[in-house]
C-alpha cells in the first residue's frame, strides 16, 4: 500500500536506458490533453489515462519535451502519487538499449540520439496536429511523445507493429495494442525520501522550479544562455546560408556549430566572433566551478550531521554518479577527438569552434577531478 503523503523520487538505479515513463496530473492542461487523446484501435474507444511522456537516457537523466526539450536528473521527479506514473520497457531490450557500434559508449545510445535536440522548442502545432491534421507540425520542435518516438526511430528500433511517424505518436498511443512497449512495476522505480520539511518544500515545486531555486541554478542558466544564443544568432545564420543556396532554420547550439563549418558561409568569421563574444560574457564557467565546490562542501556538512537517512542518500548519489560520470566523460572525450580532427579545409574551423573545443577539454579535466573526489569521499563515509 502506497502512503499518499510519503514523497518519493524517480530512482534512475531502477530504470533501464530507453525506458519510457508516462505521467498524468490533476491540472487543467493535463485534463485537456487526455480529453483529446483516446486510444482508438480496432473500433475501441479507451479513455486516455496519461498526458505526458518522457524517456530515460542513462547517466541518471531523463529527456522530455515540456517547456522545450530538456535533459534533467530523474531524481528531480518527486511525487507523493507514484500511481500517476507508468513505466514502459521494450521487450527486446530488457537490460536497456545498447548500441554496439558506439563501442565503450554503447549504453549511451539514447542520450547520443537525442542530445542534439536539447533546448529546442516545444512543438505546440504538432501536439494539436495529432488530432487536427490541418494544423500541421513545426519542424525542429518536439512535443513529449514525439521526442520519445524520435529517439527510437534514430536507433532503428520499432515502437509499433506498423510504422508510425513520430509526430503522430501521442502519450496514450504508447499503451495501444500496436505499441511494443510493455508496462513494468512502476512503484519499484520510485524510492522514498525522508520525512523532512525540506523534502515537503521541494515537493511543492515543479521539476523546473526546483532547478531555478537551487543555490546555483546551473541547468536553468545553461538553458537560458542557449535559448538566447539561438534567438540572437539563428536568424543571421539562416540568412547567410540562403545566400549559398542552403535552406535551414537554426534551432539549437548544435545547429549553430554545424552551420559555422560551412567554408563558404558569407560573413562566417564575423558571425563566429560575435557568438564567441556573447558566450564569453554569458557562459557560466565560474558558476559551474562554484557548483562543484558547493557540492563538495554540502556533502561534507551533511555527512558531519550524522543523520543515517542523509548519509544513505549521499552514498546512493555518489555511487550513482561514480557509475554514470565515466560514461559522460567518454562522450566528452569522443566530442574532443571529433572536433580535434575536423579537416580544415574543406571545412572552416572558426573561433567559436576553437572556444568550444577548449571548453570541452576544460570540462573533461574538471569533471575527471570531481569524479576522483566522489570516489575518495565515498570511501571515507562508506
Amino acid at each position: 500500500m502506497i502512503c499518499q503523503m510519503a514523497y518519493r523520487f524517480l530512482d534512475s538505479d531502477k530504470l533501464k536506458t530507453g525506458d519510457v515513463i508516462l505521467e498524468t496530473s490533476d491540472g487543467k492542461l493535463s485534463a485537456l490533453i487526455k480529453a483529446g487523446d483516446r486510444i482508438d484501435e480496432f473500433d475501441e474507444r479507451v479513455p486516455a489515462r496519461f498526458s505526458h511522456a518522457f524517456i530515460y537516457v542513462g547517466m541518471g537523466y531523463i529527456m522530455e519535451a515540456a517547456e522545450g526539450v530538456r535533459a534533467i536528473l530523474a531524481a528531480r521527479i518527486i511525487t507523493d502519487k507514484p500511481e500517476n506514473f507508468l513505466a514502459l520497457r521494450h521487450p527486446l531490450h530488457p537490460n536497456g538499449i545498447d548500441v554496439g557500434w558506439l563501442g565503450e559508449m554503447s549504453s549511451m545510445g539514447v542520450f547520443a540520439a537525442l542530445h542534439p535536440e536539447v533546448n529546442k522548442d516545444y512543438n505546440w502545432r504538432g501536439a494539436f496536429g495529432t488530432k487536427l491534421p490541418f494544423v500541421g507540425s513545426t519542424e525542429g520542435a518536439y512535443f513529449c511523445s514525439q521526442l520519445v518516438s524520435e529517439a527510437y526511430r534514430r536507433l532503428n528500433i520499432d515502437l509499433f507493429e506498423r510504422p508510425r511517424r513520430p509526430e503522430k505518436v501521442t502519450p496514450n498511443s504508447l499503451l495501444s495494442r500496436q505499441c511494443k512497449l510493455e508496462p513494468i512495476d512502476t512503484e519499484t522505480c520510485f524510492t522514498q525520501l525522508p520525512d523532512a520539511d525540506w523534502v515537503r518544500d521541494v515537493a511543492k515545486l515543479s521539476r523546473y522550479e526546483v532547478i531555478e531555486n537551487e543555490p546555483i541554478p546551473l541547468a536553468q542558466i545553461s538553458h537560458d544562455v542557449s535559448k538566447k544564443m539561438v534567438a540572437m544568432f539563428g536568424p543571421r545564420l539562416d540568412a547567410a546560408t540562403k545566400k549559398i543556396g542552403q535552406t535551414q532554420t537554426v534551432r539549437s547550439p548544435q545547429d549553430i556549430m554545424l552551420t559555422l563549418y560551412f567554408p563558404d558561409l558569407p560573413d562566417g568569421d564575423r558571425i563566429s566572433d560575435d557568438i564567441l563574444s556573447f558566450m564569453k560574457l554569458n557562459y557560466p564557467s565560474d558558476k559551474i566551478r562554484q557548483f562543484r565546490k558547493m557540492h563538495m562542501i554540502a556533502g561534507e556538512k551533511f555527512w558531519q550531521l550524522g543523520n543515517p537517512q542523509l548519509i544513505s542518500m549521499i552514498q546512493a548519489t555518489l555511487a550513482r554518479d561514480i557509475h554514470g560520470v565515466p560514461q559522460m566523460l567518454a562522450m566528452i572525450k569522443g566530442q574532443i577527438d571529433m572536433m580535434s580532427t575536423i579537416p580544415s579545409p574543406p571545412y572552416a574551423v572558426r573561433s567559436f569552434h576553437r572556444w568550444q573545443l577548449a571548453k570541452l577539454q576544460e570540462t573533461y579535466q574538471e569533471e575527471t577531478e570531481f569524479l576522483e573526489w566522489r570516489k575518495s569521499f565515498l570511501a571515507r563515509i562508506g
